[in-house]
């Protein structure tokens, strides 16, 4: 398997990265890199039409590990308050508004709707990460 995890910019990256943004930093071509994560079994989360993958899940993966750690103890998910905004959720996953916003109306999101507020939960969105994360296989 190819050895990535050591190198400099793979350390580098933030907390939750998309495939065109590994692939980029690795310097190789976005299938070359699904190849790699399917090898690896690397978990992944779809919001929307984007595959993001948790840098922490990314590395273990690429080590060998075959149990990842649990996703509430994720450092991008730890500091999240109980209750909170889509504007934590674009800062946390590194996602656009209308990213944010989608996802919020997604059924099954831990979203609530007040007024003209949006709160969401945080044991709901680890239980829902958890529900909805998936392998990277070839299709």
């Amino acid at each position: 398997m190819y050895l990535f995890s050591d190198f400099a910019s793979v350390q580098a990256l933030p907390d939750v990265v998309t495939v065109p943004q590994l692939s980029q930093a690795i310097g190789l071509s976005p299938s070359r890199t699904y190849e790699i994560l399917d090898e690896a079994q690397i978990p992944y989360l779809s919001l929307v039409k984007r595959k993001i993958i948790f840098k922490e899940h990314l590395l273990q993966g690429l080590s060998g590990k075959r149990v990842f750690t649990d996703v509430a103890k994720l450092e991008v998910i730890k500091p999240l308050p109980e209750a909170f905004s889509p504007k934590l959720l674009i800062t946390a996953f590194r996602i656009s508004n209308g990213y944010a916003y989608t996802l919020v109306r997604t059924p099954g999101f831990p979203a609530v709707f007040e007024r003209n507020r949006i709160i969401i939960s945080k044991q709901g969105l680890i239980r829902w990460i958890r529900e909805n994360e998936k392998y990277i296989r070839k299709d």
